[in-house]
């Protein structure tokens, strides 16, 4: 693994981004997650780097499938969680087909990405470079329900390849986030018509929480269509945030919206 930082390093520089970026407060964050998140619900942590969520989820009464690439965040996921949690870890990418796969590692562990077009859309960004990359084994949304089973919440955070994710699944999922990178609109687009083919057109309905704000941005819920519709519209100064979905027939209690920043938010 030449190139990469030490795993004391790793973790501490993850640890010190996520806190620099955190606006939602706790109580916003559980109330938020909370509509999906139940006490013995099953969650997937998609791209869970060293499992903030994770941890989240698992105290909020979940149990959690982990599933991280990254070597370095896979070492550190084991020693937080290992034998204390109901986190199930897997160290795996999740793509479109099971296999292998290249992972570029990058100079923070949350920018590790195996999208090439989320590299060079954040090229030019001071700080921001990827090693070379290290061959990761992938597995499929399918494959891991078909292993732990139909979750109730999902948590898409892929840097760029939740696209390829989606194209792993062949069913319509209860509840899921997804990040948005107005840099990579058209990725997010594409997650929206993957996951409305799926559904059948018009059962889910849309939301968007501002990166890390945990408040629903959108006093009311949108159609596919209609989410769609609107984040076409939107400045890049939007910069990232989540998409949340949901089918149609689950509780429609809501914390409420948050007005929408446009500030920028620097990866």
């Amino acid at each position: 693994m030449g190139g990469l930082r030490r795993p004391n390093q790793l973790v501490q520089a993850a640890r010190s981004l996520l806190l620099r970026r955190g606006r939602g407060s706790p109580h916003a964050r559980r109330q938020l997650l909370g509509r999906w998140v139940k006490p013995g619900a099953l969650v997937f942590d998609l791209g869970a780097n060293i499992g903030e969520l994770s941890a989240v989820f698992a105290e909020m009464g979940a149990g959690v499938i982990a599933v991280e690439p990254h070597p370095d965040c896979i070492a550190e996921l084991h020693r937080r969680f290992s034998g204390r949690w109901p986190v199930h870890i897997v160290g795996a990418a999740v793509s479109a087909e099971t296999g292998h796969a290249q992972l570029h590692l990058g100079s923070m562990s949350e920018i590790s990405t195996l999208s090439d077009s989320f590299r060079a859309a954040y090229a030019d960004q001071p700080g921001v470079h990827w090693m070379p990359p290290t061959d990761v084994v992938t597995t499929t949304l399918d494959a891991l329900i078909a292993a732990h089973g139909l979750p109730a919440f999902a948590k898409l955070d892929l840097e760029g390849h939740e696209p390829a994710a989606l194209a792993g699944l062949s069913q319509p999922l209860p509840a899921l986030s997804i990040e948005y990178n107005a840099r990579l609109r058209d990725q997010a687009l594409a997650c929206i018509e993957r996951l409305e083919t799926l559904a059948g057109g018009g059962r889910y309905r849309w939301n968007l929480s501002p990166y890390e704000h945990y408040r629903f941005a959108l006093p009311r819920w949108r159609s596919g269509a209609e989410m769609a519709s609107w984040l076409a519209e939107q400045p890049e100064s939007l910069q990232t945030g989540d998409l949340y979905a949901e089918l149609r027939n689950q509780p429609v209690s809501a914390p409420p919206p948050a007005a929408l920043e446009t500030r920028t938010h620097e990866r």
